[in-house]
């Protein structure tokens, strides 16, 4: 054992504490005045999401017979084959409702909606569209029977398609089987619960959102960022949240949490920020006064407890650093006191 370390040994046992007193004499003081800190801060919260589904919509046969094919799980897409009756397929119809069977001579909003359809279909070209059903429509409408394998004779029946709307976008399963009698009506398969709302609160109980429910917001799923208009996302951009919700719970980044009964999903472990952090000074808590009315204010200081100056603050958040306020930009680089109380010579924020 080096020489040198048996003195510390020695010292160490003899006296393992440091009187109170003899500690407070070496201390260092804490400083009366501190400079005011820059600060950006995007709110950034953990929050949990949650989401509350419609009711599952469900595709219906337009006719009866025997179902004798049933489509996959997945997304709808106009003019596909969804299922079929009697050997007849059964196109998904995206559209303006089509209320009876349309034969050459028909005038009407639905003969025109039937000649969109066959245009999107590649049957028919625009030019022909229009609310008459002429030659072109029943040759449009032969080519789609030919497609069916039915009669050519130009003349639609609604028993070819099945209205989907957007309502609809995928469809995730049958509700009957191969070989099952349908009726006209009757829910052939189910499609995929749409997300009807959406909504972010804080993890911390008795917290707010604050700035993040007013202003454009992201979604921090791990390393994935999912920009949002607001805390309340809504049509396509709403689509959009949910698919990277999922997508992140799938990959273990987000607690997925189901409650069946009310068709409510919440996911855990998201970071909700501001898109464009505001700029702020930062100051120690004992810095900020608050009046009995809640007002609140730094006292600017030279370094003289008597001559500091109130100065009320517009803006008094807490910070992410512990023990931490965020105020008003325009006092950064500005000198305060460390500790409101020791002002001597005022009482208020003025």
């Amino acid at each position: 054992m080096a020489l040198w370390a048996v003195p510390v040994v020695a010292v160490a046992v003899a006296f393992p504490l440091v009187d109170a007193a003899e500690e407070r004499s070496v201390a260092v003081p804490a400083p009366t005045v501190v400079e005011v800190g820059a600060r950006s801060d995007d709110g950034r919260t953990a929050v949990e999401v949650a989401t509350v589904r419609a009711v599952a919509p469900e595709v219906r046969a337009p006719a009866g017979g025997v179902v004798t094919a049933l489509t996959e799980a997945g997304p709808v897409v106009a003019g596909q084959a969804l299922f079929a009756v009697d050997g007849v397929d059964v196109l998904a119809y995206r559209g303006d409702p089509l209320w009876r069977d349309l034969r050459p001579g028909d005038r009407g909003a639905d003969v025109r909606a039937l000649g969109d359809y066959l245009v999107s279909l590649g049957y028919l070209d625009a030019v022909g569209v229009d609310d008459r059903f002429g030659p072109a429509t029943r040759e449009a409408v032969r080519a789609l029977q030919e497609r069916l394998g039915v009669p050519r004779d130009g003349e639609f029946r609604l028993s070819y398609v099945v209205r989907v709307d957007d309502a609809v976008p995928a469809v995730t399963g049958p509700l009957v089987g191969l070989g099952d009698r349908v009726e006209a009506g009757d829910a052939v398969l189910e499609g995929s619960q749409p997300v009807e709302a959406l909504t972010v609160a804080p993890i911390a109980e008795g917290g707010g959102l604050g700035r993040l429910a007013r202003e454009p917001v992201v979604l921090r799923l791990g390393e994935v960022e999912v920009p949002m208009s607001s805390a309340a996302p809504q049509g396509a951009e709403l689509d959009g949240v949910v698919a990277a919700l999922e997508e992140a719970a799938a990959a273990g980044t987000l607690e997925r949490i189901a409650d069946e009964s009310t068709s409510t999903v919440r996911y855990r472990g998201a970071i909700l920020a501001l898109q464009d952090p505001a700029e702020r000074g930062a100051v120690p808590s004992t810095a900020v006064r608050v009046d009995h009315d809640g007002t609140t204010c730094v006292l600017l200081s030279d370094g003289s407890t008597a001559a500091a100056q109130p100065r009320r603050l517009e803006v008094a958040e807490p910070g992410n650093e512990l023990a931490t306020v965020l105020v008003d930009a325009d006092l950064v680089g500005s000198r305060v006191l460390r500790d409101a109380t020791q002002a001597t010579g005022t009482s208020g924020c003025g």
